[in-house]
């Protein structure tokens, strides 16, 4: 962010003790009696700033012997240390921002070094170097300056009680509010100058605008033509609203349609899973059945054989004598054990039979399982293509059609926002056509258009603060459009004696401060107050919280604002508050007494 904030001066000579003063990131008061250095600061950041060489700006008496001024800067992306010593027409620089180069600077730039103090600040600031701006009501311009707006942030004492508005120059005045404008505006008011070149500027511009308008004409008859095109299709009897209501009832049907089968689907799959399950369970146990059949055939097999073999034994002829002894032998009786076997053979015939029937029940319950399945794969692939060939598409083209009358209904719109603008933009081709042909500067009525910049910003703030200083009473509070100056109570400044003057200078400047702050809010400045409060004197018996001397300084501290405000003033003791210095808040007292405790004034080895 652009920034021009001081953080410490310094003034030395040859064998004199180093004098300096820290300010305040925010706010510092340097307070004092007369003569004891005080406006000695104020010329010094003055002539560190870019003063001419004029007698009146040497901030240091000869016979003193200080004779150089160093004033550190910070500028936001950096800091930027100036010298210059009293008999120099120019300052040297030393910067650590990258946007500021070091080396000199001078106050009337030559061939041989072009680099000025003017653009070195303007530099600082963000402002342009090479700007013109009127500096009469005849179109006669001269160069926006450094020099010029300085003077709307640093008054002297000679200005502090002046009867004429602070915001009001002593010279070049029409070019300093034309620089007030531009600084709270960005207006170049070009249409206010009258030089050759800026009326090349004007002319140019006014081609460029007349050819963008022309080619925007161009583009809106194009699209009208693209527009009404498609409208063709879509034109019928019936009204767009009733055929949009129709289609999003469609749709709304359909889409509930789709719910209803997407819900039979599910309930069709719930379904085919838990037959599909008892299948695969059937099945299992099939198999089971099948190996135990298996099982149960080839003992009937070993069993009938059994019983076969037995019958065929037992009709063969047995001995009876022993081949070895010729004893007799007593036959074996199988009888018991092929009771046994064709028991245990009907036994299991019977159950093999059993077994038969129960497999055949059980493939039957499968075959009428799966012919349940494929009806449901059938009715779940139904629902499936319905919605995908029928429904969806039907959908679809419902939804194309909605979103085609939607398009008529915009580009209805549009055609008749076009049929305006087209309007509009004749009437504008035609003002510029007849202004290019009679292109001249309009006289430049500078305060009249500062007046209604600033008016209503300007009480707003002067009210607010006024109060904040217990101002009573405070009956009413207006902005002069003839003086461009404050009307306190009905009562003008210039009747008035010189504490109120520059009391209410002090108030105007404050004011304005606050306004260029809204209104600039990405540039901070610096403000020096030297004497806000000359000659302010009030009746005694005021107490502190309506006395607006201390009141001024309390609306000082308690300012939030990014900008700095430095003030130089003869105060009273119970005025200034008691407050320790900080990084933010600087408070200086010079005694101008050698017997007393404190700084005697801002020069170390001058005693008056």
């Amino acid at each position: 962010m652009p920034s021009i904030k001081l953080i410490s001066l310094a003034a030395s000579g040859p064998n004199k003790s180093l004098s300096t003063i820290d300010f305040g990131n925010r706010i510092t008061i340097i307070a004092g009696p007369s003569d004891s250095g005080k406006t000695c600061i104020y010329k010094c950041i003055n002539w560190a700033l870019g003063a001419s060489n004029d007698e009146d700006n040497v901030p240091f008496d000869e016979q003193d012997g200080y004779d150089t001024v160093v004033l550190t800067l910070d500028v936001g992306d950096g800091r930027v240390v100036i010298t210059r010593k009293t008999d120099w027409k120019k300052v040297e620089v030393s910067s650590s921002s990258p946007s500021i180069e070091s080396g000199e600077y001078l106050l009337s730039p030559t061939k041989a070094n072009p680099n000025s103090t003017n653009d070195l600040f303007l530099s600082i600031l963000g402002l342009p170097t090479d700007l013109s701006l009127p500096k009469n009501e005849k179109g006669e311009t001269n160069r926006f300056t450094w020099r010029t707006i300085v003077k709307a942030f640093m008054v002297d004492e000679s200005r502090a009680d002046s009867s004429k508005s602070i915001l009001l120059a002593k010279d070049n005045q029409t070019l300093y509010i034309a620089s007030l404008i531009y600084l709270l505006t960005g207006n170049e008011l070009d249409e206010y100058k009258g030089d050759k070149e800026a009326e090349k500027i004007k002319k140019a511009k006014h081609a460029a605008l007349l050819e963008y308008i022309k080619g925007q004409r161009a583009s809106l008859e194009k699209k009208k033509i693209e527009f009404e095109s498609k409208i063709k299709d879509l034109e019928s009897n019936e009204s767009i609203e009733d055929k949009i209501e129709d289609l999003n009832n469609a749709i709304i049907e359909l889409n509930a349609a789709i719910d209803r089968i997407t819900a039979e689907s599910q309930e069709l799959s719930d379904s085919l899973l838990i037959v599909q399950e008892r299948i695969s369970k059937n099945r299992s146990i099939l198999s089971r059945y099948e190996t135990l059949n298996s099982q149960y055939a080839t003992d009937i097999n070993r069993l009938t054989f059994i019983v076969n073999n037995e019958e065929l034994i037992n009709q063969e002829e047995k001995p009876t004598k022993c081949p070895y002894c010729d004893s007799d032998m007593k036959p074996h009786d199988h009888s018991s054990y092929l009771q046994a076997s064709r028991a245990e053979l009907v036994k299991l015939i019977q159950k093999a039979n059993e077994l038969e029937d129960t497999r055949s029940e059980l493939k039957d319950t499968i075959d009428d399982d799966e012919q349940m399945a494929d009806d449901y794969k059938e009715r779940i692939e139904a629902n499936r293509m319905m919605i995908k060939e029928k429904l969806t598409p039907q959908r679809a083209e419902i939804a194309n059609m909605l979103q085609n009358y939607k398009e008529y209904l915009s580009i209805m719109a549009s055609l008749n926002y076009l049929k305006q603008y087209d309007v509009e933009l004749d009437e504008e081709q035609k003002k510029y056509e007849k202004a290019a042909e009679t292109i001249s500067f309009i006289p430049f009525k500078g305060r009249e258009m500062l007046f209604n910049t600033i008016n209503e910003e300007v009480v707003k703030n002067a009210k607010s603060i006024l109060e904040s200083m217990h101002y009573e009473p405070l009956e009413s509070i207006e902005f002069s459009d003839k003086n461009l100056d404050l009307v306190i109570n009905k009562k003008r400044k210039a009747n008035r004696g010189k504490g109120f003057k520059a009391f209410t200078n002090s108030v105007l400047l404050l004011a304005f401060q606050k306004l260029l702050s809204n209104k600039v809010n990405d540039v901070s400045f610096f403000y020096i107050f030297d004497s806000p409060l000359k000659g302010l004197s009030l009746a005694q018996g005021i107490d502190y919280d309506h006395d607006i001397r201390a009141g001024y300084f309390r609306y000082l501290v308690n300012l939030e604002a990014s900008d700095q405000i430095i003030v130089i003033d003869n105060t009273r003791e119970h005025e200034l508050p008691v407050l320790e210095s900080n990084v933010h808040v600087k408070i200086y007292e010079f005694t101008g007494n050698e017997n007393t405790d404190g700084r005697y004034g801002f020069l170390m080895d001058v005693r008056k």
